[in-house]
């Protein structure tokens, strides 16, 4: 059995009918277009470092956000055990939220109350939850006596603390 034979045809010849020039004529490419994949890619580095700042500076959001509300609930926790003393409860939020690495610059004082306000960024209210409506009231309405904290961490440039 004889195979066949490879026959050059004259483009071969005349030595024009090399591999590039193949290529080329099959897929339409251009003498000069040489490099586009490489601005291409750099375009797409550009997008992908983008996003993935994008992404760190969210999980930075998430966990600061965590962060907050674990200790907001540590507060109301420790507040709500010492009710129905108002006085004691807000000196023990502000205790643990100290002891959870949350720093308020506003500092409690003989004879001071803290309920909250737009310097301080940790607010503690006290008041009364009503179980059927699901409802928190503050201040505790007459003829209850006070069952529940509410504890709100701010994170804001006006509280001198921004996430940044």
């Amino acid at each position: 059995m004889m195979l066949p034979q490879a026959t050059c045809n004259d483009k071969c010849k005349q030595g024009l009918g090399s591999f590039r020039d193949r290529g080329r004529a099959r897929f339409g490419g251009l003498p000069g277009r040489r490099g586009g994949v490489l601005i291409l890619t750099l375009l797409l580095m550009v997008v992908m470092i983008g996003v993935l700042a994008f992404s760190v500076d969210l999980g930075y959001v998430l966990h600061v956000q965590t962060e907050l509300q674990r200790t907001a609930d540590a507060c109301s926790l420790a507040a709500a055990a010492k009710l129905p003393d108002e006085a004691e409860a807000t000196v023990t939020a502000h205790s643990v939220a100290a002891q959870n690495g949350w720093s308020s610059e506003v500092r409690i004082g003989e004879g001071d109350e803290l309920h909250g306000s737009d310097i301080d960024p940790l607010d503690v209210e006290i008041g009364y939850w009503d179980r059927d409506t699901a409802t928190f009231t503050t201040p505790t309405p007459y003829g209850n006596s006070p069952n529940a904290a509410r504890v709100t961490l701010r994170r804001t440039q006006a509280t001198g603390n921004p996430l940044g």
